[in-house]
């Protein structure tokens, strides 16, 4: 279920910052915003940082 629950998450955050319409040169100032509000409590976390940067 928790899997269930984390591809639910990572598939609604990443719907939500494509509607953003961020531009290429506003692009990088807000990946890195969003970084810094981020937190890590453990290796899943990080791993979902990484997915949403390759996507």
């Amino acid at each position: 279920m928790c899997s269930v629950d984390d591809e639910l998450k990572n598939d609604y955050l990443n719907s939500y910052f494509e509607t953003l319409n961020v531009s290429n040169e506003d692009e990088n100032e807000w990946s890195q915003m969003i970084i810094r509000a981020l937190e890590f409590h453990d290796f899943v976390d990080c791993k979902a940082l990484l997915d949403m940067i390759d996507d």
